[in-house]
């Protein structure tokens, strides 16, 4: 009888060790979805089968100035991502003789033909990689393989010349990816896929957090806030570009004296009348702001320099505020400096207004300021009394070579336009304020008119001589017959 007992104790763990070799073979290995924490519909991960495996892509996205596009053929844009093996099953890199499948770097090029999204001063233009990062891969065996995905910095060789000067910063984001990968019929696939940030920060037109935040890594998610109608990873590398024409810290060689093809703003001073006082200083305020998608490099100075009849001027020290006899006021002279041509600049700090006083025929000319950047210019006492004891109307602003004359009743007073460097097709971008003189015809002799009176008078002095003369010698011709 206990032999009986354990010959059927025998038999019974010999089925049970059967039946649990067999389920090992057939059932899959990775059978549950990924731990981490779910998000949204989607589960927090992408599910696939054998014959469409789970997988994820990257979004690039550039931000920059509403006015800068990106770089056309024959440039290109080329940014660069490795794809780096960390290890199996949570426990690092396997020591059992499996090999983690090495994923080649992926390349994403820029020609511009993308899509461009703008909102305000700011442009967003987004791309995709074409192809899975997993695409073709022959995984070993089931299990839940764990890789890390960066940017390779510096891939794009920026352009820096005297024409112009490229900048751009690159992401510091990292994304674990999990892969689930399961055995089919005939081969291993990729069940399951889930990412997340590890690192950096989720670009500010998508509302991702930092820090483990789990991501969606399909084509079809939606990424931007700003993109409404398409749909990217939100994988997302953010990189900002900016471009100064020119360099970026001091102007192009100014010898010759600066040009106005150094400038990229141009504000401009003109009167008209026959009464207007040439030699008022009319106040304008001015305000410059780079924006959040300029990167401004180490040691850059915001230079603008004084000019007339196309030569750097020195700024004139005017004698108090409102004097209309000068540029700047004393107080403002420690902002003014020399460069390495000898010739006066005024550093203006951005985002903060300054004033400076321009007379008949002067312009502000600005150098460094980059692509993108805002600016708001204010006449302050350009239709009122000057002072000059000349009342003057704004007779027009001109903004752009090739933009209207606006009335001065659309654009208020103090007159006041506002604009972003790189809008105008024909470089400079410029403002040109012209005020013409109130009144009617002169009724009096003035020190402008003097000369006229002064010419009409010898010419009826001359011909009253001439007719004298005339008569006299006519009348002596006459006594002598």
């Amino acid at each position: 009888m206990t032999r009986r007992k354990n010959t059927l104790l025998r038999l019974t763990t010999i089925i049970v060790l059967a039946l649990m070799m067999l389920f090992s073979v057939v059932s899959p290995a990775v059978a549950a979805p990924p731990s981490w924490e779910d998000q949204g519909a989607d589960g927090g991960y992408l599910e696939g089968t054998e014959s469409d495996p789970a997988d994820a892509y990257i979004t690039k996205l550039l931000r920059m100035a509403s006015t800068l596009d990106v770089p056309e053929p024959p440039l290109t844009m080329d940014f660069r991502f490795t794809v780096t093996p960390i290890g199996m099953d949570g426990a690092g890199m396997p020591t059992d003789g499996t090999v983690m499948p090495i994923i080649s770097a992926i390349t994403i090029s820029f020609d511009g033909t993308e899509n461009d999204y703008i909102s305000g001063s700011s442009k967003a233009v987004p791309k995709e990689s074409t192809a899975g990062i997993f695409y073709g891969v022959n995984w070993p065996k089931a299990g839940v393989y764990q890789y890390k995905v960066k940017e390779i910095p510096n891939t794009y060789l920026a352009h820096r010349g005297d024409d112009y000067t490229e900048i751009i910063s690159y992401s510091g984001a990292e994304y674990d990816i999990e892969v689930w990968v399961e055995e089919g019929t005939s081969t291993f696939y990729a069940k399951y896929i889930a990412a997340r940030l590890v690192a950096g920060k989720i670009d500010s037109y998508w509302d991702g957090e930092s820090g483990g935040y789990k991501v969606n890594p399909d084509t079809e998610a939606d990424v931007l806030t700003l993109i409404t109608t398409d749909e990217y990873s939100q994988m997302v590398f953010s990189n900002t570009y900016t471009k100064f024409d020119g360099e970026p810290e001091v102007p192009p060689p100014t010898d010759p004296p600066l040009i106005e093809g150094d400038t990229v703003l141009k504000i401009q001073k003109l009167v008209s009348g026959l009464d207007a006082d040439r030699d008022w200083y009319f106040d304008f305020v001015v305000t410059v702001t780079y924006t959040s998608v300029i990167i401004v490099p180490p040691g850059h100075i915001s230079k603008v320099y004084l000019v007339e009849g196309n030569v750097v001027r020195d700024f004139k020290i005017a004698s108090g505020s409102g004097a209309g006899d000068g540029n700047i006021l004393s107080s403002m002279s420690s902002y003014v400096h020399t460069d390495a041509d000898g010739q006066q600049y005024y550093e203006f700090i951005p985002g903060t207004e300054f004033t400076i006083s321009l007379k008949h025929g002067q312009y502000l000319a600005f150098t460094t300021a980059p692509v993108g950047a805002e600016y708001l210019v204010k006449e302050v006492n350009g239709i009122l009394d000057s002072g000059s004891n000349a009342i003057y109307v704004a007779s027009s602003v001109q903004k752009n070579s090739d933009g209207v004359f606006t009335d001065a009743s659309d654009v208020g007073d103090p007159l006041t336009v506002s604009g972003v460097i790189g809008s105008n097709a024909i470089e400079p971008d410029s403002v040109v304020f012209t005020n013409s003189i109130s009144g009617t015809t002169p009724t009096g002799i003035t020190l402008d008119n003097l000369p006229y009176y002064a010419l009409i008078g010898v010419a009826v002095l001359a011909l009253a001589t001439y007719v004298v003369l005339k008569v006299r010698k006519r009348a002596r011709y006459t006594a002598e017959r």
